[in-house]
């Protein structure tokens, strides 16, 4: 299971060079149809994980992996890129809204993440984890504009550089971020 957890994250980080290189190659016609299968097995994959493994974050991930084919499978018959180049666009879409609609309720997504985890939630953890969703809110508003932007401007190398490497960096940025300031609020309150 861990295999198929590792192959489902390499082919997301590696989509976006691979249509990169399929484009400047003048390869499009086969990597186009091959993406498209690859996002269908990742979504088999997803939904035979999510099986084994019930949770609300494989159903997104199965239904991201369904948008990817389907924009792979419309990129091909029209024979542009353009489409495609919208993938990261939804993906960031669908997370703002999934961590934006936990705000609604009675606990975040990530308090439920902590929970998960074991953390004993107590009202600064409560509070704290709200603040961090809403960090992730503002992330997936300001990667996704930027992801956009690349998309219209409709210029593949500027488009591969964000979305198959400089948004990679600063997720990690991000998630760094949120651990550094984790510590430091654990140890302040021992």
């Amino acid at each position: 299971m861990r295999f198929l957890h590792l192959a489902i994250k390499a082919f997301t980080f590696l989509f976006a060079p691979v249509l990169w290189l399929g484009y400047h190659y003048d390869q499009l016609s086969w990597v186009l149809p091959g993406l498209m299968l690859l996002f269908i097995l990742a979504q088999w994959l997803q939904v035979k994980l999510k099986r084994q493994q019930p949770g609300l974050s494989g159903g997104l991930m199965a239904l991201l992996f369904g948008l990817g084919a389907l924009l792979c499978a419309l990129s091909a018959a029209f024979k542009s890129l353009n489409l495609i180049m919208y993938y990261p666009v939804a993906v960031n879409l669908v997370f703002l809204l999934t961590f934006a609609i936990s705000l609604r309720g009675g606990s975040s997504l990530v308090e439920g993440i902590a929970r998960r985890a074991g953390t004993e939630i107590t009202p600064e953890i409560r509070s704290y984890t709200r603040k961090v969703t809403q960090a992730w809110c503002c992330f997936f508003i300001v990667n996704g504009s930027i992801a956009l932007f690349t998309a219209l401007k409709g210029d593949l190398d500027l488009w591969t550089l964000w979305n198959g490497c400089l948004s990679y960096i600063c997720i990690g940025l991000m998630a760094a971020g949120e651990y550094l300031i984790r510590r430091k609020l654990q140890r302040g309150a021992q």
